[in-house]
């Protein structure tokens, strides 16, 4: 039943769920009637107030007095939140493909080397925010399964890869080995199975949260499947570099666009520390992300 609290405030909550409910404060600077004026800021979208109420007799039989300087304030929701929002919505995966597709078809495309061999049943590594524009690689080729994270931007950025034609696996891989709720392991095995019935996978070489530091998981996997580990890179000469954990590349249109690949690393079954393998693909991902740059720039 909705009730109006002490008959005052003009919101209405359930009888037993005002927000201040029970709140109590022993060291107040200025009271407010729970609910009303002075705490409109704890209802979305209304402007916050300082205004308190003189309540009288009312104001003495409700305990519910709290100082407004420690109540939390709830701001609307930014510009930027609002746009991530939409795009991780059902239409965000359509308006991000169509967006990549603009950046690539305004684009002049370097290819390095380029003629490529690209053998069967390959693992593609790259680093994390650099990898957009990798759908358009495979163009006239066989196209490989992308690993893309379970979190919201992982599946606004895998629907859109999804929508220019590549094949998903959901889960990533994670630094917290007490944390199961990725699906690491899961996809892992789909990778492999992939792997052996002779397709290809493109993956990033780093987990979340530690950039450009090569993790176990990609050569464990080229381990166990025997497939190659090739380093591939992109970059476009109109970008803007995100302040975020991986620096992401946002790729703008009119660029010179680059791809570089380099060559294979295989990572034996023979049992012997990963180490080593580690330090040669995180070279090997720095110098092809490196020359891309350079390429796009027309530095090198």
């Amino acid at each position: 039943m909705q009730t109006l609290c002490e008959g005052r405030c003009p919101f209405p909550f359930p009888g037993d769920r005002h927000p201040l409910a029970g709140a109590t404060n022993t060291n107040m600077i200025q009271p407010f009637h729970a609910g009303c004026a002075g705490y409109r800021h704890l209802i979305p979208g209304v402007k916050p107030s300082r205004r308190s109420l003189d309540l009288g007799d009312s104001q003495r039989r409700n305990s519910s007095l709290i100082s407004v300087q420690e109540l939390p304030y709830r701001s609307r929701p930014t510009l930027k939140h609002s746009l991530k929002s939409f795009l991780r919505g059902p239409f965000g995966r359509y308006v991000v493909a169509t967006y990549l597709r603009l950046v690539y078809y305004t684009s002049r495309k370097i290819i390095e080397p380029k003629i490529q061999n690209d053998p069967a049943s390959t693992i593609y590594a790259n680093w994390h925010g650099q990898n957009f524009l990798f759908p358009f690689w495979f163009h006239g080729k066989p196209r490989p399964y992308a690993l893309v994270a379970l979190h919201g931007d992982g599946q606004m950025i895998g629907g859109a890869v999804g929508i220019l034609g590549l094949k998903l696996i959901h889960g990533s891989g994670n630094t917290d080995k007490t944390q199961t709720g990725k699906g690491g392991a899961r996809a892992f095995l789909q990778m492999l199975r992939a792997l052996r019935g002779g397709e290809s996978v493109l993956t990033t070489a780093d987990v979340p949260k530690e950039a450009l530091k090569v993790g176990e998981g990609i050569l464990l996997l080229a381990r166990k499947s025997g497939a190659p580990i090739v380093p591939v890179a992109i970059a476009t000469s109109n970008r803007k570099i995100l302040r975020n954990w991986d620096k992401t590349q946002l790729h703008l249109p009119f660029s010179r666009l680059a791809y570089v690949a380099g060559p294979e690393i295989k990572v034996p079954d023979d049992g012997s520390p990963l180490a080593g393998y580690q330090a040669e693909l995180k070279a090997a991902l720095d110098k092809v992300q490196a020359r891309a740059f350079a390429l796009a720039d027309r530095t090198s």
